[in-house]
């Protein structure tokens, strides 16, 4: 391989696995073989860097559960007031979360350990309504185990405050199953429709019965409400515990192709090539399901650099953000300004539409998010308003709630300037006699259209021409 193919290679890999990559890292980078470099990629991001925005004590100020507050109506006017007090607290953690993760992706010296725990974040996806701080813990778990073992990962998000809460397991009892987290186990995390029963539903939720946490969140397991009975699952009998579940679901290799096939949507391609998909799925379960190898195995495969896998996926939200913040060396003075950003693009970290997770792919353009995208680098990069409507729930009411608090605090704070570009380092990055045309096609990951080229060709200002190249349909691609 030559040293412009492994540029070309590298380039593409650093989109996918990370958010990009600035142009004198990989001047530097691609005279390491390309297998190295994702070898010493996945070792970095195997150090654990978590999140500690929230501190455990502060669990009990924000549970309304226990204030006795979670009812909006029937409340004296003292209770009112003290369930807004709950509620300005637990938004303003929250908030302070997510703008923690996403501050880290921007700065990180290690992407693909963010861009794993995005990945993981949606598989997993899950609202925690009460407890920001769980929410923090669940994203650690992710975090922790993102290159390791998945069926520790598995059993560790299993056992979660956030994930039990979500999937009301606390509410599976001996004689009163909750089938909630049992059919999301099989369908969304691990096997997918068509390699289970609902027989297989019913059985297993009582092999989860008794799972539960206590008020710091520690998994409990409660014998009183376990059903010890005789469970029939995928064929066999027992006296099968959740553990066990897990391990018989594991032991199929429809788990490790379903997994398989999750990340080769989000790191490779929308539409999967089901003869990659085996190769990789059957590589995870022959490596005991090693995420590492996983990754390894897709990132060193030459389908992985072909053109049809290249320059061809829609950037998420949070990718487009972040991307197009670590690229132009972006500072953000407010951080109401990131979450107006999550909102306005419809990707709001720790807030995902269902248990199922983002779409993502063509779902995140539509008619009108379109523009938004078209529009959104301009308003960055020129540090002007950023003006438009940010898509929220009118029935969830926390993020309702952030949203307006975070609306006034940028009122408030009107008239100074609240983001910063450092253009001296980002033309720094290219050599001085990189054209216009150069450094263009630098930032795209896919060959310009006649129209930008034009747009390029007859530049007369640097800045201005580069700020149009990111505000147009090809930089929306990676």
């Amino acid at each position: 391989m030559t040293e412009n193919e492994n540029f070309k290679n590298l380039k593409h890999l650093y989109n996918r696995a990370g958010f990009g990559l600035h142009y004198s890292e990989l001047q530097k980078l691609c005279r390491t073989k390309l297998n190295k470099v994702v070898s010493d990629m996945i070792e970095k991001a195997k150090v654990d860097m978590p999140l500690t925005t929230i501190a455990p004590d502060h669990i009990k100020s924000v549970m309304l559960k226990n204030a006795g507050l979670t009812k909006k109506e029937g409340l004296s006017p003292e209770q009112l007031k003290e369930r807004q007090k709950h509620l300005v607290s637990l938004n303003k953690q929250l908030k302070n979360l997510n703008t923690e993760w996403v501050f880290r992706m921007m700065d990180t010296d290690s992407p693909l350990r963010e861009k794993m725990t995005l990945f993981w974040n949606n598989h997993f996806a899950c609202r925690e309504e009460g407890n920001p701080y769980f929410a923090q813990v669940l994203n650690n778990i992710q975090r922790k185990n993102a290159l390791g073992d998945f069926k520790i990962l598995l059993i560790e998000v299993s056992k979660s405050a956030s994930m039990l809460n979500f999937l009301n397991n606390q509410q599976n009892k001996k004689g009163r199953p909750n089938e909630n987290f049992a059919r999301e186990l099989m369908e969304l995390f691990t096997l997918g429709r068509g390699n289970y029963s609902e027989k297989d539903i019913k059985e297993s939720a009582r092999a989860f019965t008794g799972w539960s946490h206590d008020a710091a969140g520690n998994f409990e397991f409660n014998p009183k409400n376990h059903d010890n009975g005789i469970k029939a699952f995928f064929g066999k009998e027992g006296n099968f515990s959740g553990e066990d579940i897990i391990d018989m679901i594991l032991q199929k290799p429809e788990a490790a192709i379903f997994i398989a096939r999750k990340a080769y949507r989000f790191f490779v391609n929308d539409v999967p090539n089901e003869t990659h998909v085996q190769e990789l799925g059957n590589h995870f379960f022959k490596n005991k399901y090693n995420i590492s190898a996983l990754m390894n195995k897709m990132f060193t495969s030459e389908w992985f650099y072909a053109p049809e896998n290249t320059g061809n996926k829609i950037k998420s939200p949070v990718e487009l953000i972040v991307g197009l913040s670590r690229q132009f060396n972006v500072t953000y003075k407010r951080q109401e300004i990131i979450l107006q950003l999550q909102r306005g693009l419809g990707q709001t970290l720790f807030y995902p539409p269902n248990v199922a997770g983002w779409a993502g792919g063509r779902n995140w353009i539509d008619s009108s998010s379109l523009m938004l995208r078209l529009t959104i680098p301009s308003q960055i990069l020129n540090d002007s308003s950023l003006n438009f409507s940010a898509k929220t729930d009118p029935d969830d009411e926390n993020i309702v709630a952030m949203k307006q608090m975070d609306d006034a605090a940028l009122e408030a704070k009107k008239g100074s300037s609240r983001i910063e570009i450092n253009w001296e380092k980002f033309w720094a990055e290219f050599p001085e006699d990189y054209t216009i045309q150069q450094i263009a096609d630098y930032i795209l990951q896919c060959k310009p259209s006649s129209q930008l080229n034009e747009i390029i060709k007859n530049s007369v200002d640097k800045k201005n021409t580069i700020i149009k190249t990111v505000c147009t349909p090809e930089y929306q691609l990676c």
